[in-house]
């Protein structure tokens, strides 16, 4: 290689690297700046120097001031813009675009601090300003790159007619897409006069795409309440109930033989009730009894029925159902009074029968 080639190579690579150095705008953005812009973030102390240094975004979240140029004076007017060059495309994710998240015109105040002087200012426009967004990248993206440029506000300045939407609309969203260098040149408001830039990144990692449900727990109290039912069930008696009737005859015979003992007969007709529980239960019939007692002998009974009670006693009586009545029949002194009493018997046997 020779030495002039050497030396043109080495001029080359210094003026690069001053370049670099000189910028005062981002890497890549579409306008270069060698003036720097004093930007000072008052409310977190922040003043962007050097160049592209890297703040947290608390410390970003206020409007910051900015100063005119060295040489200007009390009866310039300037305007300011602040881009992000990293906003993410809403049609395509990997795309990268402007966003516009600052400007504001009518601002004099000479090489110190600028001021918006709005209609006092020499070359005042109507031009809306657009509010100040602060830096918000989303998390895990990369560092973004927020470039601020100030423009000499010229006079009878206004916003071309193809740029209205980024200004006009309240939403945000609408800045999106902004072209800084296209709005220059059709605003006719030539190169910027000074700029600087700083670096914003959110390191935190982004939710999940997963959906992730989420279980409130909540506490329901519950009252059960106990029913108990009652469950009757009704018994249909049905009673058949009929008099029981004991016709008892005495006797007395009035032979002088006092050998023959007191003789009692019973005659006893026994209705049995009978109770039927929602049954086909055939009733049971009457049961006749008839029952001779003689004293010091053992009661004779005669045609005792099914489901009869004979109990010995001094009046032979039988009792099978409540209510039932009894006649006593006294035999006594002889054979003859026994027999007289059997007729008896039996003649109360058949007038029961005939009834």
């Amino acid at each position: 290689m020779s030495v002039i080639n050497m030396h043109a190579s080495r001029s080359f690579l210094l003026f690069a690297l001053a370049a670099i150095v000189n910028a005062q705008s981002a890497p890549d953005f579409p306008v270069q700046v060698s003036e720097n812009l004093r930007v000072d973030f008052q409310s977190s102390a922040t003043i962007v120097n050097p160049p592209g240094m890297t703040i947290s975004r608390d410390d970003v979240l206020e409007l910051p001031t900015v100063n005119g140029p060295e040489d200007s004076s009390r009866t310039l007017d300037f305007m300011i813009f602040m881009i992000d060059q990293d906003a993410t495309s809403p049609n395509d994710a990997n795309s990268r675009v402007q966003f516009l998240h600052w400007y504001q015109p009518n601002l004099a105040g000479a090489s110190e601090v600028l001021f918006d002087f709005g209609s006092d200012s020499q070359n005042f426009t109507s031009a809306p300003a657009v509010e100040y967004t602060p830096p918000t990248p989303p998390p895990g993206d990369k560092a973004h790159r927020y470039t601020l440029l100030l423009y000499s506000q010229p006079k009878g300045f206004s916003i071309p007619s193809s740029f209205q939407s980024f200004f006009d609309s309240p939403d945000s969203n609408a800045r999106l897409g902004f072209d800084m260098a296209g709005f220059a040149a059709a605003a006719g408001i030539g190169q910027p006069v000074t700029a600087n830039w700083f670096q914003v990144q959110d390191t935190s990692q982004p939710e999940s795409s997963t959906t992730t449900t989420t279980t409130s727990s909540s506490t329901t109290e519950s009252s059960t309440s106990s029913s108990t039912t009652e469950s009757t069930t009704t018994t249909t008696t049905t009673t058949s109930s009929s008099t029981s009737t004991e016709e008892s005859t005495t006797s007395t015979s009035t032979s002088d033989s006092s050998f023959v003992p007191d003789t009692t007969m019973t005659r006893t007709t026994v209705t049995e009730s009978a109770s039927a529980t929602a049954t086909d239960s055939t009733l049971a019939g009457p049961s006749t009894i008839t029952t001779v007692t003689t004293a010091d002998q053992p009661p004779t009974t005669e045609s005792p029925s099914d489901g009869a009670q004979t109990t010995p006693s001094a009046s032979a009586s039988v009792t099978l159902a409540s209510g039932s009545g009894a006649s006593t029949v006294h035999v006594r002194d002889s054979l003859g009074g026994l027999f007289v009493a059997m007729v008896l018997v039996i003649s109360l046997v058949a007038g029961a029968g005939l009834a």
